[in-house]
């Protein structure tokens, strides 16, 4: 996810810039700008052109997150790996059956603080 920081003020603006690539691209086109001597509607033009760019990208890893989350939950993301393993999701390794130790754990009996502490004796 690329991190959004200000940079030092440029001709009185706020420029942000966007990890490596983005960034050379924003300086080349400030220096453009600067340049062509368009002054600061090229700024506002290259700002608008810039959040459109973020917007656009953001929407893209919403859904993107979103694809992995439904594929995780239907079980596609590691169906090669349950292939390869099934010694390791089986028998005792089964989901059923680590239920049954959990249950069989959260059904024992506590020991009380005297007993923990005879134990400890």
């Amino acid at each position: 996810m690329s991190s959004l920081r200000p940079t030092s003020k440029t001709t009185g603006l706020h420029v942000l810039l966007i990890d490596d690539e983005p960034r050379s691209a924003t300086i080349s086109a400030l220096k453009d700008c600067r340049l062509s001597h368009l002054g600061k509607a090229a700024f506002f033009r290259l700002a608008d052109q810039l959040e459109a760019r973020y917007h656009k990208a953001k929407a893209h890893v919403d859904k993107l997150q979103q694809s992995i989350l439904a594929k995780a939950f239907r079980g596609e993301l590691t169906a090669d790996w349950r292939a390869a393993n099934p010694h390791l999701i089986t028998g005792e390794n089964s989901a059923q059956a680590l239920l049954a130790k959990i249950k069989a754990e959260r059904d024992k009996p506590k020991k009380t603080s005297k007993q923990q502490a005879m134990f400890n004796e």
